[in-house]
């Protein structure tokens, strides 16, 4: 914009800025329209993106419900927590199974006891008078001075000299605390009195007249290794380390070649070993009793430890590993839902899974079978499906009330003027009441409200008979007409058909929504080398399944049902098409995400006839659950609303929404307004400085002709 050259009315003595001001206030009623609409734009678009985050959060609990797995909650508790517990999976069977517990399964172990260099004189005493001398002893954590007077302490032997050391610490920790002996080479040993739990014992030098020296000892000496201590300056009781020519302790465990270089500490030695996963180790130091072990991480038996000395190192030898204890399986009995019992199983690990239950064995105890009860988990399903209920209640309540609300068009956006002229207060309120009604009787709104209530009320041809209407699940329409639709749910209702017939909640709610059932199976199923195509997604693939499976056994039934689905996953990719087995052993396909899809016979042998099905058995998506439905007229609804309003993360310059595509083209007219206005205003002020400058001249000459009309008359 051009710099306007302002007058200030000396000559006229008029105030050109208020008159140019008042024109301008007329000249700007189209550029404050247009701003005025660009601001209601945008407030259409913010609710309308309000709107979609609702749909958006609501479509993903309708995705949720749309899973198998949504409804195959079980819970499993077990009559004795103290042998067995149990989780159960989605492929679990409600039932009783029965687990007992003959031996667990354990990892192998390596130890080395009492590994560190026993503290002792480092040669003969030889002068055993202490009188007037005094060192410390740290023993648990606590620090005493053992200290003799000048009138005592005057030993004249070794035994005079331990028996002396000894009254001292009895006296400073209590008896049979620390042990002080004489050693075979005349010298003195301090031990733990306890030979299993062996608290570290460390000699400080005295305060007045040392006594360590004399007694061949070193400030600091101490009874147990320290982890910080580098390598090279350990002291074993084998003896201390040894290594290669380059400084590196060398050795193998478990096939894992391990270098460690002799300025580093035990801890890192240790750390070293266990964040190496080959190795499978965990290699731990026990303080307490001054033991080293070595265990596999995976249980078992056969899974040994292989320690070996690498170049120039001793590492197995100076620590002196000297116990092994080998791993087991685990051994237990056990009884699946159909009463069929299997002794004697063998398993390397603790935590099993058999039948869609998974066990973990905590105590052995043969006496008696441990009974583990999975049923239903109730409240979970009613959960979940309250959950979505909830938020299908507030969403439905959102867009009626905006739909709903009357606008007042006495409050229309407010130009930059009149917020000049009121607080923040006054704004905030004003433009809430100005928002108001933006979106009533809005028809997209209304459209989405009125396809979702349809397709709640509808009828589920392929759910049971008896529960194909969601009010016969305890769901129904508020009678209360200012609700507008919401639903309300009857709890004991809907827990009573989870309970007693879960399947039926399953095929209403989403399995009828994306399934196809075959023929009741029985006895052997054999499919190996069988195979059948599917066509899903606008592809076929041909799957080719493998094995024979007893389906009158539980674990018989979750074999096969694993191996079909593994085919599925590999041929046709990850819950593309899954395949479950219903209490009346018939197979059902599913597509989790709603795809239609059809079976056709196998190239050479064919699987479909043993599987229960024929050849061209389809599934048309175009019946679906109530779910799936939901989920597709949501999918629908916030395209669509995304096609008017734009993401939340658009931008001005990538928005080509209706409204984005609407703002922008009020932005360019409000820009060439602002240009027109500019010009118009430079054009008063031009004109006004204009006549400033006649009525200045005018003056000039008046002025001019008064004064010589004076002199003249003079």
């Amino acid at each position: 914009m051009a710099t306007i050259q302002r007058v200030t009315g000396l000559a006229s003595g008029m105030d050109y800025e208020s008159i140019v001001e008042k024109l301008m206030t007329a000249e700007s009623a189209k550029l404050n329209k247009y701003k005025q609409t660009k601001q209601i734009y945008e407030w259409q678009q913010e609710i309308y993106r309000d709107v979609n985050t609702s749909l958006s959060s609501l479509k993903t609990s309708a995705y949720n419900l749309k899973l198998s797995s949504a409804y195959n909650a079980y819970t499993a508790e077990s009559d004795d927590t103290s042998v067995v517990t149990a989780t159960a999976t989605s492929s679990a069977e409600a039932g009783t199974y029965s687990v007992k517990v003959t031996q667990l399964a354990t990892t192998t172990q390596k130890s080395a006891t009492s590994i560190s260099a026993a503290l002792e004189s480092s040669a003969e005493i030889t002068d055993f008078d202490v009188s007037g001398k005094d060192f410390t002893v740290t023993f648990d954590g606590t620090e005493k001075t053992l200290s003799w007077s000048s009138s005592e302490g005057s030993y004249t032997t070794l035994a005079e000299l331990q028996a002396g050391l000894q009254d001292k610490i009895d006296d400073a920790f209590g008896e049979n605390q620390v042990t002080v002996s004489t050693t075979t080479s005349n010298g003195i040993q301090f031990e733990a009195a306890n030979s299993v739990y062996k608290s570290n014992i460390i000699v400080g030098s005295g305060t007045t007249d040392d006594a360590l020296v004399q007694l061949n000892f070193s400030d600091g000496d101490q009874s147990q290794i320290d982890l910080d201590t580098d390598l090279e300056d350990l002291k074993f009781a084998n003896g201390s380390l040894t290594f290669d020519t380059d400084g590196n302790l060398n050795f193998t465990i478990n096939g894992s070649n391990f270098s460690v270089a002799k300025t580093d500490s035990l801890q890192t030695l240790i750390t070293t070993v266990n964040n190496d996963e080959d190795a499978d180790v965990i290699m731990a130091y026990d303080s307490d009793k001054d033991v080293l072990t070595i265990k596999r991480k995976s249980s078992g038996a056969g899974k040994d430890i292989t320690l070996t000395d690498g170049d120039g190192g001793n590492f197995s030898t100076a620590v002196g590993f000297d116990a092994t204890v080998a791993g087991k399986n685990a051994i237990f009995s056990y009884i699946d839902n159909d009463g069929v019992e299997t002794d004697n199983i063998e398993k390397a690990s603790n935590t099993v899974t058999l039948d869609g239950v998974t066990f973990k064995l905590l105590k052995a105890d043969d006496t008696e079978f441990k009974s583990i009860t999975v049923s239903q988990n109730v409240d979970d399903v009613y959960d979940k499906i309250e959950s979505f209920v909830t938020q299908y209640n507030e969403t439905i309540d959102k867009i009626n009330t905006l739909v709903e609300e009357d606008r007042d068009y006495d409050y229309q956006p407010l130009t930059s003027d009149q917020e000049e002229e009121m607080t923040d207060e006054e704004i905030e309120t004003w433009n809430t009441k100005a928002k108001a009604g933006l979106l009533s009787k809005d028809s997209a709104l209304e459209g989405i409200v009125r396809e979702m209530r349809y397709a709640l009320s509808s009828i589920v041809s392929g759910a049971d008979s008896e529960y194909n209407q969601l009010s016969e699940f305890g769901i129904t329409t508020s009678s209360d007409y200012s609700e507008n639709g919401k639903l309300e749910i009857d709890e004991d209702t809907l827990k009573g058909i989870i309970s007693e017939n879960p399947n039926a909640v399953y095929e209403f709610f989403a399995g009828a929504a994306s399934n196809l059932k075959g023929d009741s199976l029985s006895g052997t199923v054999d499919v190996d080398s069988k195979s059948f195509k599917v066509a899903i997604n606008g592809i076929t693939q041909e799957v080719t399944l493998s094995g024979s499976y007893d389906l009158s056994t539980s674990s018989g039934k979750t074999s096969f049902i694993s191996g079909i689905n593994s085919q599925l996953n590999d041929t046709l990719g990850t819950n593309q098409l899954i395949a479950t087995l219903d209490s009346n052993n018939k197979i059902v396909f599913s597509s989790p995400k709603g795809y239609s899809f059809t079976l056709n016979s196998g190239t050479t042998s064919d699987a479909l006839s043993v599987l229960g099905f024929s050849d061209g058995d389809e599934y048309d998506n175009s019946d679906q659950g109530i779910i799936p439905q939901i989920y597709n007229k949501l999918t629908t609804a916030i395209s669509s609303l995304v096609t008017k309003s734009g993401l939340s993360t658009a931008t001005t310059t990538s928005d080509s929404s209706t409204i984005g595509t609407w703002i922008s083209d009020l932005e360019e007219k409000i820009d060439e307004e602002q240009e027109r206005l500019d010009d118009v205003e430079t054009r008063y002020y031009k004109q006004f400085t204009a006549m400033e400058s006649y009525i200045s001249k005018m003056n000039s000459q008046s002025s001019w002709l008064s004064q010589y009309t004076s002199s003249s008359s003079s």
